[in-house]
C-alpha cells in the first residue's frame, strides 16, 4: 500500500509539487494539521512533516496517525512482521530548511571558488574562453575531487549548484529544480542551451545581444515561465522537446548547433537573429 492511498484514504488533498530527486506531493498533515507541511515522495513511498516531524513509511504512517501497533500497521499494509526498524528515516535534503541549506552551501562553493583561483586548473577554463571577469563574477569553482563547481544564482540567493567531473554534470542534494539565466532585457532575443557553462560564455560574448537560459537538465517549461516570451533561439540537441515546447512558444527557432570550443560565439548568436528574417 502506497501513502498517497492512506492519505487519500484520510480525505487529505495531496497536491503535485517539483524536486530533484522524486516525484512530490504535499498536503496537510493527519497530525498537527500543518498547510502544506506533509511531504510525500511517491518512489520511495516516504513521508515527513515539517510541522511535526513525524515521518517514515506506511507502516509508521498507520502508527503515527492511525494508533496501530507495529503487528497490526503490517497486517493492515499486507507486509510480513519481522523486528520494527529503529533507525529514524531521514528526509531528502531538497525539504530540510532552506536557509540552513543555502548557508552551508554557500560556503562550500566559496571555498571551492578560491579553491579555482589558486589552482592551474583555472587555466582550462581561459582554454575554454572564460575571462577572469566571468569566472568571478559566476563564482565557478573547484572541489577537492577536482569537479568544476557550477553555482547557479537568483540575485543574491543560492539555488542550485552542479559539479562537473570527467564531462558528467551531477547536482548537489538539496538544489532546486530551476534553470540559470544569464542576461536580461526585455525584447531581446533568449538564446536556450543546455549547459551553464555555455551559457556564461554566450553571456560573456554576447551579452549585449541576447540573454541566455541554461536548462541544465531541467525539462519543466514551468521553469521557464515568463524567460521565453520574445524571439527564442533554442540551441539544445533535443527535437523532442523543442517540439513540446513549440506548442507553447511558436515563436522559438531551432539552431541544431553545440556550442564548442572554438567557435566565434558572438558570431553564432547574430548568424541565428539574422536568420529569424
Amino acid at each position: 500500500m502506497h501513502i498517497l492511498d492512506l492519505v487519500l484514504s484520510d480525505r487529505l488533498i495531496p497536491k503535485r509539487t517539483y524536486c530533484d530527486v522524486d516525484e512530490c506531493y504535499l498536503s496537510a498533515c493527519p497530525g498537527c494539521g500543518g498547510a502544506d507541511a506533509f511531504i510525500i515522495w511517491k518512489n520511495c513511498n516516504r513521508y515527513y512533516c515539517r510541522g511535526c516531524l513525524r515521518r517514515g513509511d506506511p507502516v509508521q504512517y498507520l502508527r503515527d496517525f492511525h494508533g496501530m501497533s507495529y503487528r497490526e500497521a503490517c497486517l493492515e499494509i499486507g507486509r510480513e512482521c519481522g523486528e520494527p526498524c529503529t533507525q529514524l528515516w531521514v528526509p531528502f535534503p531538497s525539504f530540510v530548511d532552506r536557509k540552513q541549506w543555502e548557508e552551508s552551501t554557500l560556503e562550500f562553493v566559496t571555498k571551492a571558488h578560491w579553491r579555482l583561483l589558486g589552482s592551474s586548473r583555472l587555466g582550462e577554463l581561459f582554454e575554454k574562453g572564460f575571462t577572469l571577469g566571468t569566472i568571478e563574477t559566476y563564482c565557478l569553482g573547484l572541489d577537492e575531487c577536482g569537479g568544476v563547481v557550477v553555482p547557479t544564482f537568483n540575485g543574491d540567493i543560492l539555488t542550485r549548484v552542479r559539479v562537473l567531473v570527467d564531462g558528467v554534470y551531477s547536482t548537489l542534494a538539496g538544489s532546486r529544480e530551476v534553470v540559470g539565466v544569464y542576461g536580461a532585457g526585455v525584447n531581446r532575443p533568449v538564446v536556450v542551451v543546455e549547459e551553464e557553462l555555455d551559457g556564461m560564455l554566450i553571456e560573456q560574448f554576447a551579452g549585449d545581444v541576447c540573454a541566455v537560459v541554461a536548462l541544465g537538465g531541467v525539462r519543466r517549461v514551468e521553469a521557464v515561465e515568463g524567460l521565453m516570451e520574445g524571439f527564442v533561439l533554442f540551441a539544445v540537441d533535443d527535437a523532442g522537446l523543442f517540439y513540446e515546447w513549440g506548442k507553447r512558444y511558436p515563436h522559438m527557432l531551432f539552431l541544431p548547433k553545440i556550442v564548442q570550443t572554438g567557435v566565434d560565439l558572438r558570431k553564432w548568436v547574430l548568424e541565428g537573429v539574422r536568420s529569424r528574417r
